[in-house]
This record gives C-alpha cells, sequence and structure tokens, in this order.
C-alpha cells in the first residue's frame, strides 16, 4: 500500500519496494490488468465485474506455466544481479 503513511515511507518499505516481486501472482494480476484496460469500466461495479470476468477465464493451465517457470525466473534473476528482467 503506497499512500505515503510514516510505515509505507520509512526506509525499510522503500528498500522492500524496490526489490523484485518474481511471484506468479503478479504476473496473473498483469494479465487481468491488461484485460481490464481493454473494457474501461466507468465504474466501481463495472470494474468489479470485469476483473472477477477476467479472472475467471484463468485457466489452470495458465497457472501451471507460471509456477513451472519459477526455476527460469529465479536463474534470470541471478544473472541480472537482482537487476529487471524480462520476467
Amino acid at each position: 500500500m503506497r499512500d505515503n503513511a510514516s510505515c509505507h515511507t520509512s526506509r525499510t518499505s522503500r528498500t522492500w519496494l524496490q526489490e523484485p516481486n518474481m511471484s506468479p501472482t503478479e504476473n496473473l494480476w498483469w494479465i487481468i490488468k491488461r484485460s481490464v484496460s481493454k473494457h474501461i469500466p466507468n465504474n466501481l461495479e463495472k470494474c468489479k465485474a470485469v476483473i472477477q470476468e477476467e479472472w475467471d477465464k484463468i485457466t489452470p493451465q495458465q497457472s501451471e506455466r507460471l509456477v513451472e517457470n519459477m526455476a527460469a525466473r529465479i536463474t534470470a534473476l541471478l544473472c541480472a544481479n537482482g537487476r529487471t528482467t524480462k520476467y
């Protein structure tokens, strides 16, 4: 949460936010965000409905691929010395 509360702006929090997040969940959210942006919902209820609709479209196979790809993600992160990777 980035609301400028002092606990979110501490050095520890800022450092943590700069670290790469290799969680497959981040990729699932990216997939949803990309899909939702195509719908351009104009109110909260429509936004919730579109997010749920897009979430329901994610297949178990998509999730499995993201998890199976973790070894490659970690290797890429190590090779990049913790910097940006294609993931």
